[in-house]
Order: structure tokens, then C-alpha cells, then sequence
């Protein structure tokens, strides 16, 4: 594999990971901003997914990857959908509400809509995920990895930040979210995107043997 995509997805991860420790120290971001962006991140991350199953699905011979790919916009999307709530009810303005489910889009439009800043944040989320899908196209993980593997290849990052997330989350609020303690939030989070990023050309040489 080039020397170029081995060390760029963990620099490019750091890089983009800056974004919401900015947004912290210099753009007064409190807990709620941040784990709703890593929230939506969470998103981006299963259209990527579904974007590169479809794609194996169409362009190899495997045609399963397109049931894949349905299977996992439903799997995937109930259990975004579920953490969006609890996210939103437990840390937003709607915290402690027993009405009726939030309207997750509405939620970050609005957030967008007062925020130039986080508006800019969740770009940069998008813009990621796209460089990453742009990525497995580079690596030739379309083409060499099974669709099941594609499949399942978000969930351990996924549910270990959802329980990171929501349980830093808690301390925060328990603590009256200072500064610092978001900031160490969005320092884990980076620490954590990046070590999987460097595990990637591990992954890539097991496949490939």
C-alpha cells in the first residue's frame, strides 16, 4: 500500500478532529453542540457505509451487497434514530420532556441555522466521511473486501463512542460542563478516531494475506 494512504488517514483524522476542539476553546461550544455534531457524524458515517456497499453491490459480482446495504440503512438507522433521542432529551433543550419524539432533523437545522460555526462543523463532518468513502475507493476496499465486512466495520467505533459520549456526557452535566472537562471529551474522541485509523493498514494486511 503507498506510504500516502498509510499514514494519511490517521493525519487527516487528526487534522479534522481539530474542528470541534476549536469550536470548545475558541468558539464557546458547551457539552450539548459537541455530542450532537458527534452525533451527526454518526450519520455521515452510515451513509458512507451504505454509499460503499451500494457500490460493491452494482459494480462487483456481489450482488448481496445491495441487500447489505438495505439491511443496514434499517439496522443502522434505528439505532442512530434511538441514540439521537436520548442525545437530544438528555443533553439538549428538551431534556427531561416526556412529549412526544424530537424531530432530529429540525433539531440541526436549528443548530445550524444559529451557528455559522457548527454549521461549518458538520460540513467539515460531511466532507470527511466523503474523503474517507473516497479513500476505500483508493485502497481498493470496494472491490477486495466482502460486503459483510463493509457491513460491520462501523459498529465497534460506533458503539464505543456512543458509550463514551453518553457517559462523558453525564459527568458533564454532573460537573456543570466546564471547559476543560468538554475539551478532554473532544481530546478522547480525537485519541480514539485516530488509533482506529492507524489499525486500518493492520486490518488491510490480514485481509489481504
Amino acid at each position: 500500500m503507498p506510504a500516502w494512504l498509510t499514514l494519511g488517514a490517521p493525519v487527516s483524522t487528526l487534522i479534522y478532529n481539530l474542528v470541534p476542539v476549536i469550536g470548545v476553546l475558541f468558539w464557546g461550544w458547551e457539552a450539548f453542540p459537541l455530542i450532537f455534531l458527534y452525533w451527526i457524524e454518526n450519520v455521515f458515517i452510515g451513509v458512507r457505509t451504505f454509499a460503499a456497499l451500494a457500490s460493491r453491490g452494482l459494480f462487483t459480482s456481489e450482488r448481496a451487497a445491495l441487500f447489505y446495504a438495505a439491511f443496514f440503512t434499517v439496522h443502522y438507522g434505528i439505532f442512530c434514530s434511538v441514540h439521537g433521542f436520548f442525545v437530544v432529551y438528555s443533553f439538549g433543550e428538551t431534556a427531561g420532556m416526556a412529549s412526544s419524539e424530537p424531530d432530529l432533523l429540525a433539531v440541526a437545522l436549528r443548530e445550524i441555522g444559529a451557528n455559522i460555526n457548527f454549521a461549518a462543523a458538520v460540513g467539515a463532518a460531511a466532507l470527511w466521511q466523503t474523503v474517507m468513502l473516497a479513500l476505500m475507493f483508493a485502497r481498493g476496499d470496494i472491490r477486495d473486501r466482502a460486503g459483510l465486512d463493509i457491513m460491520f466495520a462501523p459498529y465497534p467505533r460506533i458503539v464505543v463512542l456512543h458509550v463514551t459520549i453518553i457517559a462523558s456526557g453525564f459527568f458533564l452535566l454532573a460537573v456543570g460542563a466546564p471547559q476543560a472537562g468538554v475539551v478532554l471529551l473532544a481530546l478522547f474522541k480525537t485519541g480514539a478516531d485516530v488509533w482506529l485509523a492507524s489499525r486500518q493498514p493492520q486490518r488491510d494486511a490480514r485481509w489481504d494475506a
